[in-house]
């Protein structure tokens, strides 16, 4: 039998993800102060929102959430993100 050799993540992650993914978290963070929101107004749209997750974003750590979770809160407070892409020859 062969031996067993866990798998480890890929500790890899390109640039664009973790700007991408700190914009989210900066712009969450203004509307959040902005609007000095609750979780009760976000449940109706993330239904496991808690008031840590938006502690994260005061405290400045709201970028360690995946992308998918950044969009969902950045939606559910009615931010659009946009995503341009330019080219080489731009």
């Amino acid at each position: 039998m062969g031996s067993y050799r866990p798998k480890q993540a890929n500790p890899y992650v390109p640039d664009t993800v973790n700007r991408m993914k700190q914009s989210l978290a900066d712009a969450i963070s203004t509307e959040l102060n902005r609007r000095n929101c609750s979780t009760t107004e976000l449940r109706p749209y993330i239904p496991s929102i808690r008031k840590g997750h938006l502690n994260d974003f005061q405290q400045g750590v709201g970028s360690f959430y995946g992308i998918s979770r950044l969009v969902a809160i950045a939606e559910a407070l009615g931010l659009r993100p946009d995503i341009i892409i330019k080219g080489a020859a731009e």
